[in-house]
Parts: C-alpha cells; sequence; structure tokens
C-alpha cells in the first residue's frame, strides 16, 4: 500500500528527546490507523542521536534514518523532504514540544477540510521567556518587511508542523536550507493564494536539552528577508 502520510523530522543533538519524539508519534499515527512514514534527520549530530533512531528504525520500518552533514535547519528539511513518499507531507520539530496528537490533527485537517497547507498557531506557550521573545521579534520584524501578508493565517511563521499535499510541496520549490524555511513557505503561500488551515495549541516546555535557535537567527531573518523582498515577494 502507498504511504500516505510522510513527516520529517530533523534532530540536531537531541538524545534526551529522540526516542521519545519517534515512538510517541508512531504510537499516535498508528493509533489512527494511518499508514505513514517517518523521516528521521540526523542533523550532523555530535552525540547518541544517530545510533538511537537507527535502532528504533530496526524495530519499525516506518521510521526511516537519514543523514545529513552541512547542519542547517532548512536542509535537513529540505532534503527530507526528498525522501518523502507520501500523498500529504510536511515537517516538524524533533525536541518533544509538540503534542503528538496534534501532529496527527494537523495531516488530518488538511485532508478533511481539503487544504492545501495546515500548521499550527501557538496560542499557549510554555516555553522560556528567551524563545518567546525571540519569536516576538521574528514576527514583528516579518510584518515590518512584509506588510501586506494577513496577520490572522500568518500571525506564528514558525508554527510546527507544517504540511502539505505533493503538488503543494512541488509548487513552494522550497530553497531556504536555514531558519527562514518557515517564512519561506508562508511567503510563497500567500502570493500562490493557497488554501490554509491553522490549528491553535499549546506548546509545551522543552523536556530536555538546549534549543539551537541563537540570536543570529534574527540577523539572517533580515538578510534573508531582504533578498525575497528583492525577487518581488
Amino acid at each position: 500500500m502507498k504511504i500516505e502520510q510522510s513527516i520529517v523530522i530533523p534532530f540536531c543533538n537531541e538524545e534526551k528527546n529522540v526516542r521519545y519524539v519517534l515512538e510517541g508519534m508512531s504510537k499516535e499515527f498508528k493509533k489512527g490507523k494511518y499508514n505513514y512514514e517517518i523521516i528521521a534527520v540526523d542533523n550532523a549530530s555530535s552525540d547518541n542521536t544517530k545510533w538511537i533512531i537507527k535502532n528504533l528504525s530496526k524495530k519499525n520500518n516506518r521510521i526511516k534514518y537519514l543523514y545529513v552533514a552541512k547542519r542547517g535547519y532548512g536542509n535537513a528539511i529540505i532534503n527530507g523532504l526528498k525522501r518523502c513518499g507520501g500523498k500529504y507531507l510536511g515537517y516538524g520539530w524533533g525536541d518533544g514540544q509538540m503534542d503528538n496528537k496534534d501532529v496527527i490533527k494537523v495531516f488530518s485537517t488538511l485532508k478533511d477540510k481539503n487544504l492545501d497547507l495546515c500548521k499550527v498557531k501557538r496560542i499557549n506557550r510554555k516555553d522560556n521567556f528567551y524563545r518567546r521573545l525571540q519569536s516576538f521579534v521574528y514576527n514583528l520584524l516579518y510584518r515590518m518587511i512584509f506588510p501586506y501578508m494577513k496577520f490572522e493565517l500568518f500571525g506564528d511563521m514558525n508554527g510546527c508542523p507544517k504540511v502539505f499535499t505533493r503538488k503543494t510541496y512541488k509548487e513552494l520549490r522550497i530553497i531556504s536550507k536555514k531558519w527562514f524555511i518557515d517564512t519561506e513557505i508562508m511567503i510563497k503561500a500567500n502570493r500562490y493564494k493557497l488554501r490554509i488551515g491553522e490549528i491553535p495549541i499549546m506548546f509545551r516546555k522543552r523536556r530536555s536539552g538546549k534549543s539551537n535557535l541563537r540570536l543570529k537567527v534574527v540577523f539572517e531573518f533580515v538578510k534573508e528577508a531582504i533578498k525575497f523582498k528583492l525577487k518581488g515577494y
């Protein structure tokens, strides 16, 4: 039977979260009787992330290991999406802050409402102050640079998981290999007038480890945003 749902999860030094994320997600997909696959991307990790994913993939052939040598959030996602065989595909996070039930909800909403793209909107955030501040600044900058975009649909640019149809995936032609990837997708979705759905969720505290987000991400955003602006977006 052909795979219907594919999701890419990048992991960068997430040895304390990877088992929880992959086993929990698999459990929810199985519970809903989905024909799924999880592309678990080792984003050039230097800890035991690689071996944990490989061991899990041996026990569950729905979990597929992929290694990328050049570290980058967008790069890991782009390479993972290329491996996806599903009719519906997308990506999420490997830090354990997503509720796996919400992952299933995004896929089912996309299909049931015949959407092109569906994502989450974090309306109740339990992560630390620094992460919330960074997200606020990021979204504020985006509103200043791209004021024509509807904030009610694009108020949480980085909300994940993001899932889309295969047709939409091909149309988006994603190129951003760093943190700008989420913004690129939403800018293009607006330009192509895609049917977009958004699900409100609670964003939990990080289970373990440290976020890879740094202040330099804001500067990367400004740089990439200007490039996109110059391209006519």
